[in-house]
């Protein structure tokens, strides 16, 4: 592959000033010439050593005008950061201010539970309402209900008429044959007609203890039969549950 001839000779009249359009060897003193339309308007976009900063961001400016904006900005940045970077009181740390928004989410200092588990509220305030539940559980069954002796019917009973937690149930069942024991989550007392949430079997001539039953969101009842069905109305003989505790939270 060939490659192609450099014309040394008229490289060295250019440099030489010996080309008809050059005057002079090119030097500091004798530059290659520049249109002066063209100088002139570099000029104005680098801007003179004195130029002033512009007014604002977007003002018309050359570029040594445009970096003392830059340079003004940023010192009035450093001019709000604090002396010392670090751990440090509220006053010598930069400003913020949480939103409307977040303030709700985490709730004051002096913020209230609230009244049930999914009530609204702030952070604080459901962490208040987590401690209160814990404590219930901490401090055992704040209320028990007892029937001594079942009487000849299915012994219907509210014994809440609000949200709880059933702790533990326990008994004895002095019949010869199983009874049945249905949990319903309502705030009256059930019947038949009601779906009950649980039924637990209560083996014949046996004891029973039912160990944390669940969290019921209305209310807590119980009806007490001689079938398992849902609907069945078989109402006890005198005496067949003895001793029933309903201890709740």
């Amino acid at each position: 592959m060939a490659f192609p001839t450099l014309n040394w000779s008229r490289f060295t009249a250019l440099v030489t000033g010996t080309m008809g359009d050059v005057a002079a060897p090119v030097s500091a003193s004798n530059p290659l010439p520049v249109s002066a339309a063209w100088a002139a308007g570099e000029s104005a976009q680098i801007g003179a050593t004195n130029e002033t900063a512009p007014a604002t961001d977007t003002a018309s400016s050359g570029l040594n005008g445009r970096l003392q904006r830059v340079a003004q900005r940023l010192t009035s940045l450093i001019a709000l950061l604090p002396a010392a970077l670090g751990s440090a009181a509220a006053a010598s740390s930069l400003a913020v201010t949480a939103s409307t928004e977040d303030v709700a989410r985490t709730g004051a200092v002096a913020e209230t539970a609230p009244a049930s588990d999914t009530a609204s509220s702030g952070l604080n305030g459901r962490l208040q309402r987590v401690a209160q539940r814990l404590t219930t559980l901490i401090n055992g069954a704040t209320a028990t209900t007892r029937l001594l002796s079942a009487a000849a019917s299915d012994n219907a009973t509210l014994v809440k008429n609000a949200a709880g937690t059933l702790a533990q149930i326990s008994g004895y069942n002095d019949s010869v044959s199983a009874r049945w024991l249905k949990l319903y989550d309502k705030a009256s007392a059930p019947a038949s007609t009601d779906t009950p949430r649980k039924t637990h079997y209560l083996p014949p001539k046996s004891a029973f203890v039912l160990d944390n039953v669940g969290y019921f969101a209305t209310g807590i009842g119980f009806r007490i039969t001689t079938g398992s069905a849902d609907n069945d109305t078989g109402a006890l003989t005198a005496a067949d549950i003895l001793g029933l505790n309903v201890d709740v939270l």
